[in-house]
């Protein structure tokens, strides 16, 4: 690993990328880390990818806005969800 990336990995670790705490404890964490340098492991979301572009024409920006919002949607329903357990 270059340093430029085990920079960027010790930044992720530690929230500066992305203003969140820095992580405690989860089972994935490494893979977390190592998302924004390496991408997903899942060979789907390639294949996914790969015939959304080459086979219907989207463009990269437009798959990456459906992933976000995609993503989005599923915290927005984590939220929604710990905020009617909490009574809010």
């Amino acid at each position: 690993m270059s340093e430029k990336d085990e920079e960027r990995l010790r930044q992720a670790v530690n929230g500066i990328n992305n203003n969140l705490p820095p992580p405690t404890k989860h089972a994935d964490l490494r893979q977390i880390c190592d998302w924004e340098l390496y991408g997903p492991k899942d060979p789907r979301i390639y294949i996914l990818v790969r015939e959304l572009a080459l086979s219907h024409g989207l463009r990269v920006s437009k798959i990456e806005e459906v992933i976000v919002a995609a993503l989005s949607h599923e915290l927005d329903e984590l939220r929604n969800a710990e905020k009617d357990l909490k009574g809010g």
